[in-house]
């Protein structure tokens, strides 16, 4: 058992039957960047809760996409050695 309250292989086929349908698996309730960790490993990647921000209204919520998306694009590249 897991600090989600269900077992790991009862997750596991919920995911699986979610890609296996074609069916989007949204995770909501997300506390914990242990939760996250978690669900990422078994594959998901769309998930909301409180580990990622409180609720607030619409506005705020574009401003703040925004702001990251903002962000994201003015990041230096990441450089790769060449041998």
């Amino acid at each position: 058992m897991n600090r989600m309250g269900l077992p790991l292989s009862k997750l596991r086929t919920i995911v699986d039957l979610c890609r296996n349908i074609g069916c989007a698996c949204v995770i909501e309730g997300m506390e914990t960047s242990e939760q996250v960790v978690i669900l990422r490993a078994l594959g998901c990647g769309i998930m909301q809760g409180y580990c990622f921000g409180r609720p607030m209204p619409f506005t705020e919520t574009l401003e703040k996409l925004t702001a990251q998306q903002f962000a994201r694009r003015n990041e230096p590249e990441k450089q790769t050695a060449v041998a």
